[in-house]
């Protein structure tokens, strides 16, 4: 009799898939994580997004010209240009204003 009531218990606790789904949730997230980890961790990946990948030095130089002087552009300035600046006057056309008539005194 307790032989048959332990093998009862036996099959039923085996036959149970409660939890079953929660497991293979949790293995497939693991298998999504190490691919993540992976490609993140590439060579391949770090060369194009990375801190000196080709995607930023493509953009370095537009966005550096177009912070500093906030008009379009793509070469950041090398060197000093007193004369005639983009940030100043671009086109014939001073991108600041100033009043029509002086001021009073």
């Amino acid at each position: 009799m307790d032989m048959d009531r332990f093998y009862n218990q036996r099959k039923t606790l085996l036959d149970n898939q409660s939890g079953q789904s929660m497991v293979e949730y949790i293995l497939l997230l693991a298998v999504v994580i190490s691919i993540v980890s992976v490609v993140f961790n590439s060579d391949l990946f770090k060369g194009y997004f990375g801190d000196g990948g080709q995607l930023a030095q493509a953009f370095r130089g537009k966005i550096e010209y177009t912070y500093t002087h906030a008009v379009n552009g793509k070469e950041f300035f090398r060197r000093p240009n007193y004369e005639s600046h983009d940030s100043y006057e671009k086109g014939g056309n001073s991108r600041f204003f100033s009043a029509t008539d002086p001021y009073p005194k």
